[in-house]
């Protein structure tokens, strides 16, 4: 008889600064082993008597910043997205369901424990400070016609560039800022961010190598721990 996996809530906080023109997000200083990972941790059902509270709890505790105001931003459960973790126990196998929450704070807020990391460090196609990022026609571009040119079939390869130009401003699509996410899902999916190999290999019941800090594939911005980028 197959018994279901066990589902385990865990909270992450995305905090976000800006300074001037440049927006930061806080990080974890005690993760020195791997890439950049935002406050995290389980919630639990018998102690935490809320989600908010838990998570105000784990982002003082991790990085020494009192938020704000914070609001639930989405939740997360993809197969294969979380490593096994020790405060898992035995119990390995169970589904990790995620639910973020965005927080804001006016200013680089002193974070005794934590740190300030720059959204464009993870995103540097989204830096129009100075004009078109121009790693989107040097790279993006072309990487990703090629991805779409590999689908089956003509409707599909269509379908396939017409994401990609809408999300990236090609062939005269207007650049529309609110489609951060649309951007990097895009370039998931065509495995051109590091963490869809790591997923993948989580997903078919493999260990896959560590990511390293500054992982990145040709400028493509630097990954972060689990699904923290996404």
């Amino acid at each position: 008889m197959t018994h279901p996996a066990s589902v385990v809530i865990g909270l992450a906080a995305v905090i976000f600064a800006v300074d001037g023109q440049r927006p930061f997000v806080l990080i974890r200083r005690d993760r020195t082993d791997g890439p950049a990972a935002l406050p995290f941790g389980p919630f639990d059902p018998v102690g935490d008597r809320t989600f908010e509270l838990a998570l105000r709890a784990f982002v003082f505790a991790q990085t020494g910043f009192e938020p704000g105001y914070v609001e639930q931003l989405y939740t997360f459960g993809d197969r294969g997205r979380e490593a096994p973790r020790a405060h898992l126990g035995d119990d390995q196998a169970a589904r990790v369901v995620s639910v973020g929450y965005l927080g804001l704070s006016l200013a680089e807020t002193d974070a005794p424990g934590g740190g300030w990391s720059s959204w464009y460090r993870h995103f540097p196609w989204e830096d129009h400070r100075a004009g078109r990022a121009p790693v989107i026609d040097g790279v993006i571009s072309a990487r990703l016609r090629a991805w779409a040119s590999e689908a089956e079939g003509q409707g599909r390869r269509e379908a396939r560039w017409d994401r990609v130009r809408l999300a990236f401003g090609l062939e005269g699509a207007e650049w529309n800022d609110e489609r951060v996410l649309d951007r990097y899902e895009l370039l998931y999916e065509a495995d051109l961010a590091p963490e869809a190999a790591q997923d993948r290999l989580r997903a078919q019941g493999a260990a896959p190598p560590p990511l390293e800090s500054g992982a990145a594939i040709d400028g493509l911005g630097e990954p972060m721990a689990s699904d923290h980028r996404r």
